[in-house]
C-alpha cells in the first residue's frame, strides 16, 4: 500500500560516511540511552522488583530533566499533550482484573460480588 515506487539501494560506504558524520555520542545521548534502557528493564521486571510503573516513569522523567535532556521550555511546546492524554486515557481504561470489573471495585471495602441492576432484580 505504501511501498516506494523504486527499490531503495543503500551503499555500505555511504552509510559509513553518514554514520561517521554524526560524530561521537554526546553526554545527553548517552544519558538518554542509559535511562531508557534502565526504564525498560524496570518496567519489564515490575512483578519481580515490586517497583510501581508510575515510580519508574517519574524517576526516568526526573533523571532526563536532571541530565538536561528535557528542558522546561520543551515541556510546554515540544510535547503533544493531546497525544499524551489520549494514551493515558487508553491505558487507564484497561481492565486489570480481567473479569469486567474496574480495579477500584476490587478493594477490600467493596462488596465481593458486584451486580448490575439488570441481574440483581432491583
Amino acid at each position: 500500500m505504501m511501498k516506494p515506487g523504486e527499490r531503495l539501494i543503500l551503499d555500505r560506504e555511504v552509510f559509513k560516511a553518514e554514520f561517521k558524520a554524526l560524530g561521537p555520542m554526546t553526554f545527553q545521548e548517552k544519558a538518554t540511552l542509559a535511562i531508557l534502557l534502565a526504564t525498560f528493564v524496570l518496567l519489564v521486571t515490575g512483578r519481580v522488583n515490586k517497583i510501581p510503573d508510575v515510580t519508574v516513569c517519574l524517576g526516568a522523567f526526573a533523571l532526563l530533566a536532571a541530565c538536561g535532556v528535557i528542558k522546561a521550555r520543551d515541556i510546554g511546546t515540544a510535547i503533544s499533550w493531546d497525544f499524551v492524554l489520549f494514551i493515558g486515557t487508553i491505558m487507564g481504561s484497561v481492565d486489570p482484573a480481567g473479569d469486567g470489573r474496574r480495579h477500584l471495585l476490587n478493594t477490600p471495602s467493596a462488596p465481593s460480588s458486584v451486580q448490575s441492576p439488570a441481574t440483581c432484580g432491583c
